[in-house]
């Protein structure tokens, strides 16, 4: 399966989610390094969300 990361800066909700009927997209927005200390700490063991935060660090901004 395919996976899709975001990074947005600045961002706010503009008008409402208009899924598909098997769709399930929960966007959330969290402060950057407090996400990423949350998985230092081990709070985060989604093994796809970390490996998606390391190609982030790793690949630059």
């Amino acid at each position: 399966s395919i996976h899709h990361y975001f990074v947005a800066r600045g961002c706010e909700q503009r008008a409402d989610q208009n899924l598909d009927f098997n769709e399930s997209i929960r966007p959330t927005t969290v402060d950057y390094d407090e996400f990423r200390q949350s998985i230092l700490a081990g709070e985060v063991r989604d093994a796809r969300t970390v490996l998606g935060v390391l190609y982030y660090e790793l690949a630059g901004e």
